[in-house]
């Protein structure tokens, strides 16, 4: 149990890596009329929600690293 996160995580890169290699052509293009402001415009209008509790979430993973670094530490 003590190596299990080293080895997910590398079985995890390796079959990121595999896929992304292995993959054929440069998959579906984007929509004529995609644009960065309509999906920021999507993102902040319909799910703005989400958008907001992942952030939360993300700031949450963030806080928990530093304090799992800081194991045995002292503020």
């Amino acid at each position: 149990m003590k190596h299990l996160g080293k080895y997910v995580s590398t079985a995890l890169l390796t079959g990121l890596l595999v896929y992304v290699l292995v993959r054929e052509g440069p998959g579906v293009p984007p929509e004529p009329g995609f644009t960065s402001a309509g999906l920021a415009r999507v993102l902040f209008t319909d799910y703005v929600l989400q958008f907001e509790l992942v952030g939360v979430l993300i700031c949450v993973a963030m806080v928990g690293a530093v304090f799992l670094a800081m194991k045995g530490e002292t503020w």
